[in-house]
């Protein structure tokens, strides 16, 4: 078995470990526990730097090999994601608190591919839909994203990990509506416009925004479309005072992220992931909300 700790005499130490490190995938293939309990030892002796080790192979992992490096060193992605996770508090505000999250839990998810950071990402985002030539508002972004990106929610029990990965969900269009809800909130705070989440019974998912003066509202749950607030309220019959008051209530970012954070457990469950699963609900658990602990998904 190669050591991925030792480099040959004479050669270069990101070259040897690059040459070891695709000996070792070689080995990916052999299920006998003494090999393959051997080559888990080996990949999680590289801990975090097993993402940039693997960007030093001649040629990528194969998907069938991405799934079996997931699958063995994700007790380290598991190790690190609180400490990544954490970096969320620390951000000037809001919407960068938000994106910081986001961005761990992606890191967490797409583990141990290295990929372009989500804020790259939702600079492109943002820099397409100017150039799309739309008017620069929250419901005409909405609008583009549903339009023009193929953005539609998946239904929570419908969802698996793809649909919780913000990556994936910038690269299909398809996400849970918590997903969606959070990537339009950073898009739009790229355009300057102030996005709020509401409090909506059995709904994950519902912002609302100012636009010169009249008040719309996204339920992310349905469909990737701004309506007019009066107009809600008005499909809300004789509860629409009652909606009224009840969407008057701002969520906290810890609120937002719990909403995240159990909309990707619930995920990360149907996908049968579940040490990933209940990673994640440690950190939904570990925020200060209101939200029942009953809201979170069994794993």
């Amino acid at each position: 078995m190669v050591s991925l700790n030792q480099s040959a005499p004479g050669t270069k130490p990101d070259a040897a470990r690059a040459a070891k490190l695709a000996a070792l995938l070689r080995l990916l293939d052999d299920a006998s526990p003494v090999v393959r309990g051997a080559v888990t030892r080996e990949l999680r002796a590289l801990g975090d730097g097993l993402p940039e080790a693997l960007t030093q192979l001649p040629a990528p992992p194969s998907p069938g090999d991405w799934h079996l490096l997931r699958e063995l060193a994700g007790d380290t992605a598991r190790e690190l994601l609180p400490g990544q996770w954490e970096s969320w508090r620390d951000a000037p505000d809001d919407a960068a608190r938000l994106e910081a999250a986001l961005a761990a839990l992606t890191r967490f998810l797409g583990w141990p591919r290295t990929r372009p950071p989500l804020g790259e990402r939702l600079d492109a985002l943002a820099a397409d839909f100017v150039q799309s030539g739309r008017g620069q508002t929250p419901s005409s972004l909405a609008a583009w994203l549903a339009d023009e990106r193929g953005w539609r929610p998946v239904p929570g029990d419908r969802s698996e990990t793809v649909h919780a990965d913000a990556d994936r969900v910038l690269d299909s269009g398809e996400g849970a509506p918590a997903l969606l809800a959070a990537l339009f909130h950073l898009a739009a705070a790229r355009l300057g416009a102030r996005v709020v989440w509401c409090r909506w019974t059995g709904h994950a998912a519902m912002t609302r925004f100012d636009e010169a003066g009249d008040e719309r509202i996204v339920d992310w749950k349905t469909a990737a479309r701004a309506l007019d607030f009066p107009e809600f309220l008005r499909m809300q019959g004789p509860s629409a005072d009652a909606a009224e008051r009840v969407l008057a209530s701002a969520l906290s970012t810890e609120e937002i992220l719990h909403l995240v954070l159990v909309a990707t457990a619930q995920s990360l469950s149907h996908s049968q992931d579940y040490e990933a699963a209940l990673a994640v609900i440690s950190l939904a658990q570990n925020l200060k909300t209101d939200t029942p602990a009953a809201d979170a998904p069994r794993v």
